[in-house]
């Protein structure tokens, strides 16, 4: 009604004023979480997987197995630092063109990699350096150049049904390969299909408050609603996948 209205046009003059500076802090923020959050997750899960035979690296990670680390005060650390993150994530979103904000979620493997590094007290290898290094510098590029060429409009009628349906399609091939595979094989592809389910989260959280913000669609309505659902589906999906991934290789992949 009225209310939602006119918490849409709050929503509006606030990103109008913000501009993507904040949004740029807030995601550069929520890349410390999600890194942070991977370490302490990936720590449990590589524990769980040493002691439990069911759950060996390079073998899929059981329900039983998965079950048994989410008790485990690490992952549960991790997964309040990634809610944290998404939030962060989220509210940038709404501030600024997913092309500036979804880049920046990148740095989180620099952040993982000095994360990793502190707490085994070993130093990363040269390769990987040299991985962080193009990877900060890519990131700058193409957000320097998107931040000042981007432009914010509602998603056209059907395309993110349509993406939606693509992106569900890369999923379900990645995590086929990852399942058919072990070794680093299945880390890559279970952590590309975890990556992609939560590339759509944000894909659909920008078009969701951009279609509401500019009044195309009520909050409550069925398109809303759907991509809510759509939202939550692939955030579980995708946390699964990332679990699949921590049981086989290193948590910065």
């Amino acid at each position: 009604g009225a209310g939602a209205a006119a918490g849409c046009r709050m929503i509006s003059m606030i990103s109008d004023l913000a501009g993507p500076g904040l949004a740029i802090v807030l995601a550069l923020l929520g890349a410390v979480c999600f890194a942070g959050a991977a370490v302490l997750q990936h720590g449990a899960v590589s524990a769980g997987s040493r002691r439990d035979e069911d759950d060996r690296p390079g073998r899929v990670l059981s329900l039983r197995g998965l079950r048994e680390i989410t008790r485990r005060p690490g992952w549960l650390a991790g997964l309040a630092l990634a809610g944290g993150g998404s939030t962060l994530h989220a509210t940038a979103l709404v501030l600024a063109p997913l092309s500036v904000v979804q880049p920046l979620g990148v740095l989180a493997v620099p952040i993982a990699v000095l994360l990793t590094a502190m707490r085994t007290d070993r130093r990363p290898a040269p390769g990987v350096v040299v991985g962080v290094l193009l990877s900060i510098a890519g990131v700058a590029v193409f957000v320097g150049a998107a931040a000042g060429t981007a432009v914010s409009s509602p998603p056209p009628d059907q395309a993110t049904l349509i993406a939606s349906l693509v992106v569900a399609g890369v999923v379900l091939a990645l995590a086929g390969l990852g399942f058919a595979r072990s070794g680093w094989i299945r880390c890559v592809a279970c952590a590309m299909a975890g990556a992609a389910a939560f590339g759509l989260v944000s894909a659909l959280v920008r078009a969701v408050s951009q279609s509401v913000i500019a009044g195309d669609v009520g909050p409550f309505e069925l398109p809303v609603l759907a991509a809510v659902a759509g939202i939550a589906a692939a955030v579980l999906v995708g946390g699964w996948l990332v679990q699949q991934a921590f049981a086989s290789g290193p948590p910065e992949v």
